[in-house]
């Protein structure tokens, strides 16, 4: 199995107070790339409106962005192991704003499925950046470095909603997209310069990278756990919100905007993801992974009884997301110090697990949402609660070997 080594000189460490500014500038790229994975979904209408074409045909576009997403977690987060580091999310961060600034110019629907596609692609810079801050960080505090950029990707997911609807009732979604594709292009000019090069030191073939993945699952009883455990995660979280705008207008008749300022509660999954990698760091994943469970299984047992106060609504929304970001990013965290010279592969593998588990529970949930009303919702999700929690109880993580043999 091959492995790539760390960088061949490490950065110097960041002052005591803090991470530093490379830090919380990789922070704040990872909101500004993941966002961009996100603009389209409050801007369907408008540009439904544009293009001439109904609705439902729009639609189509988030899923477009995400089926990139989905093939870059796979493909394009090994190269984090393959290629010098620093310039692999350069031109990923190239690609990224090439694609928004075509979308933003694009006058046909397979232009603009097409760059949808890519934005989705150029949107995996995010992941590599998260195992690039741990490598950045001085000894001891990889895992926060790492989360503190998760957190940050988290909050730009959040606002980019906010962001789109203000944006296309002001000066229109195509300015979105170029604005976006100018500050993601200095991103990456910006981390060209300051970024600390960091080249494997054993070099193998692009297929013989994918092939070592299927080992390292094989090999590390860990990487298994976490890989389940963020999936469970992810399907806790998605059955929330694949279904709460329906639940908010047949409960409360809440229009589209108030259904999105609500879930501006949900930064508290960045919260939750700033604190776990430190955790992490201190040997206290355990802590982290149980106090999430029991704060999702709080957050919808306060969900499942709102039917008659948004108060409580928000009350389990802010749970719920605490909870969610704490497990995903001290899974995360925990997921890389298994083997620092394969965090990209390790990052693919558990970013795949993570997002197959939330598209599978969003097919389980909107069919009981249709079916069975919002108590079966929150009920499913609560059960993807009990098992992170009855898993981490019954056998921890730290009870299971990181390799086999």
């Amino acid at each position: 199995m091959d492995h790539a080594a760390e960088p061949v000189a490490q950065p110097a460490a960041p002052p005591s107070s803090g991470l530093g500014a490379r830090i919380g500038m990789l922070a704040v790229a990872g909101g500004f790339v993941a966002a961009n994975g996100h603009f389209s979904q409050p801007l369907l209408p408008a540009m439904a409106h544009d293009f001439g074409v109904p609705a439902a045909a729009m639609g189509v576009l988030p899923a477009v962005t995400q089926l990139g997403l989905a093939v870059g977690l796979l493909t394009v987060l090994p190269l984090y192991d393959l290629f010098e580091r620093r310039r692999t999310i350069v031109a990923t961060l190239v690609l990224l704003a090439i694609a928004a600034a075509v979308q933003s110019t694009s006058h046909s629907l397979a232009a603009l499925w097409g760059t949808a596609f890519l934005v989705g692609l150029g949107c995996c810079a995010a992941q590599l950046m998260t195992p690039y801050a741990a490598l950045l960080a001085p000894k001891g505090r990889e895992g926060q470095a790492s989360s503190l950029v998760l957190s940050g990707v988290l909050t730009g997911v959040l606002l980019s909603r906010v962001v789109a609807g203000l944006v296309e009732q002001t000066i229109g979604w195509r300015y979105l997209y170029a604005g976006s594709s100018l500050c993601i292009l200095l991103i990456a000019i910006v981390l060209a310069k300051t970024g600390t090069p960091s080249m494997p030191a054993q070099r193998t073939g692009y297929r013989s990278l994918m092939r070592s993945m299927g080992a390292l699952i094989g090999a590390m009883p860990r990487l298994r756990r976490h890989a389940l455990n963020g999936a469970l995660t992810m399907g806790a979280l998605m059955a929330f919100w694949a279904t709460y705008a329906g639940h908010l207008l047949a409960q409360f008749q809440m229009n589209p905007l108030q259904t999105g300022l609500i879930g501006l509660v949900g930064v508290a999954g960045a919260a939750g993801a700033s604190v776990a990698g430190g955790w992490v760091d201190k040997g206290r994943y355990r802590h982290a992974q149980l106090i999430a469970a029991l704060l999702m299984l709080a957050g919808y047992a306060l969900l499942w009884q709102s039917h008659a106060s948004i108060a409580l609504f928000c009350a389990g929304v802010l749970l719920i997301d605490l909870g969610g970001g704490l497990s995903h990013a001290g899974n995360q965290s925990s997921a890389f110090a298994l083997d620092p010279a394969a965090r990209g592969r390790i990052n693919s593998v558990y970013m795949v697990s993570y997002f197959l588990g939330g598209a599978v529970s969003v097919s389980i949930s909107t069919l009981l949402f249709a079916t069975a009303g919002w108590s079966a919702v929150c009920g499913y999700a609560a059960v993807l609660a009990l098992l992170l929690l009855g898993m981490e109880l019954v056998r921890p993580v730290a009870t299971l070997p990181r390799t086999d043999g």
